[in-house]
Parts: C-alpha cells; sequence; structure tokens
C-alpha cells in the first residue's frame, strides 16, 4: 500500500470516522434536532478556535512547566470552546435543555478535529488512532458540565452561578486529564489512569445527557 495511501487511512481512522462517529453518539439523545446550519456553524468556530489555542499554547511552553502549564491549557481551551458555543444560546431554535450540551459538544468537537490535524501534522499520521478514540471524545466530555449549565440557565434563566461553576468543573477535569496524558513515556499506569478517567466522565455526562432529554 503506498504512503499516500496510508494517509488518509490514519486521517479517516484518526479524524474523520471518530468525528462522524461522537456527533452521532451524542446528537442521538437529542429529541428534537437542531438547524443543521446552527450545528455547521458551531462546528466551524470550534474548529477556528483551535487556531489561537495552538499559537498561545506554544508560547506557554517556554514560560511554564508542569501542573501550571497543564491548567493554562484547560481554561484557555475550554474557554475557546465556550465561546464558540456562546454564540448560539440567543438564537430562537435554541430552546430544549439538552441543546446546550448538544452545541457544546459540536464546538468541541470541531476543535477537536482542528486539534488533530495539527498532531498528525506534526507527530505523525499513526498518532490519530488513539487520539480519535481518547482525546476527541474527552473534549467532548470536557464540556458536558457547562454545556448542561447553558442549558439550565437558558430554559430556568435564574442561578447566575451555574455556569461558571459549570466551566470550573470542565477546567478541573481538563486540567486532570492533561496531568495525567501528557507523558513522555507513558506505562500502563498512566494508561489506566486514562481509561478511567474518560470512563468516570462518560458515565457522568451520559446522567447529564439523560437528565437534559427529559426537560420541557
Amino acid at each position: 500500500m503506498s504512503a499516500s495511501v496510508m494517509h488518509i487511512v490514519w486521517f479517516a481512522l484518526g479524524v474523520v470516522l471518530p468525528t462522524f462517529f461522537w456527533f452521532w453518539f451524542f446528537w442521538r439523545r437529542d429529541p428534537k434536532p437542531e438547524p443543521v446550519r446552527l450545528l455547521i456553524r458551531t462546528f466551524l468556530y470550534g474548529a477556528f478556535a483551535y487556531l489561537p489555542a495552538a499559537l498561545f499554547e506554544l508560547s506557554f511552553q517556554t514560560a511554564l512547566k508542569g501542573i501550571a502549564l497543564y491548567v493554562v491549557i484547560a481554561v484557555l481551551e475550554e474557554l475557546l470552546k465556550f465561546f464558540a458555543t456562546r454564540t448560539v444560546v440567543k438564537e430562537k431554535d435554541f430552546d430544549e435543555f439538552i441543546d446546550g450540551l448538544i452545541y457544546s459538544m459540536t464546538a468541541a468537537l470541531g476543535f477537536a478535529l482542528m486539534e488533530n490535524i495539527f498532531y498528525g501534522a506534526s507527530f505523525g499520521l499513526e498518532v490519530l488512532l488513539v487520539r480519535g478514540l481518547i482525546t476527541m471524545s474527552s473534549h467532548v466530555l470536557f464540556t458536558a458540565p457547562w454545556g448542561f449549565a447553558l442549558g439550565y440557565q437558558r430554559m430556568n434563566n435564574r442561578n447566575k452561578y451555574a455556569v461558571p461553576l459549570g466551566l470550573g468543573i470542565g477546567i478541573v477535569l481538563h486540567s486532570i486529564f492533561n496531568g495525567i496524558q501528557i507523558q513522555s513515556h507513558p506505562t500502563w499506569g498512566v494508561i489506566a489512569l486514562v481509561v478511567g478517567l474518560v470512563t468516570v466522565m462518560f458515565l457522568a455526562a451520559d446522567r447529564l445527557y439523560t437528565t437534559a432529554s427529559q426537560e420541557p
């Protein structure tokens, strides 16, 4: 098999298919699907949000190390995904509790897709398979607390602390994930911790999606 064909295969397995799969997996929970134009717009905003994140992170890497770097990256990426999602909150079609989760998930997938493209170009397309399975889904799971809070606040118009709290939880989860995952030589213990954290986040997000889908 030629190198160009292998590149296409790795790109499909690590970027395209995981994006469609995770979108379908979470989107199917929405009892009233959102307009395609808003989903595409939010996805593109999420994708473009990665560009300033990448620029800032390159500058931070020379000034910060360890825990400080993990936290700064988490804060920056969650805020950028949040602002990409925030652009749709005032739309009339944002009319269900679960919509906060659906749009935050969509922005996160756009962000993760662009991030994976850059990682593949920098470190080789072979890294995309793991990133498509773990990192892409993790970006969606980090947004679940504040996506849930956005839907809650939009529908109930109360508790002004819900969104900051949700955003804070997402940042903490993202920081922990970064601290566990970003290792030069990952061991089986590190892999087990990553899988364990993703599993816990997935179960929590599943509960949030179930709760939001049952609200009017």
